[in-house]
């Protein structure tokens, strides 16, 4: 399962995704640090699946753990070229000019 936020914006759709487990943790290494804001990534559980139509529909996309990506991944939301990581957690954003 994963956690995700939903934020409607006057642009469009931002949904924020990320493995359960991190939700409201602070992560930071040697130059890098993320909290993993539940009022962002957090709010509502799920698979990938199940929210097939706000993915489609999202104009930004940012995706934090190793399962979310894994999922995303697989699901061919991402490609694995895109991953970069924070503090070793894999992540990575997608930008839709027009979502």
């Amino acid at each position: 399962m994963i956690s995700y936020g939903i934020h409607k914006t006057e642009r469009g759709l931002i949904l924020g995704i990320c493995d359960q487990e991190l939700l409201n943790k602070a992560i930071s290494c040697k130059d890098q640090a993320i909290f993993v804001d539940p009022k962002f990534y957090g709010g509502n559980t799920a698979n990938l699946i199940e929210i097939k139509g706000l993915i489609q529909s999202a104009y930004i996309i940012n995706i934090l753990g190793s399962n979310a990506i894994n999922e995303s991944i697989t699901q061919s939301i991402i490609e694995d070229s895109w991953v970069k990581k924070i503090c070793g957690i894999p992540h990575a954003e997608l930008i839709r000019e027009n979502a």
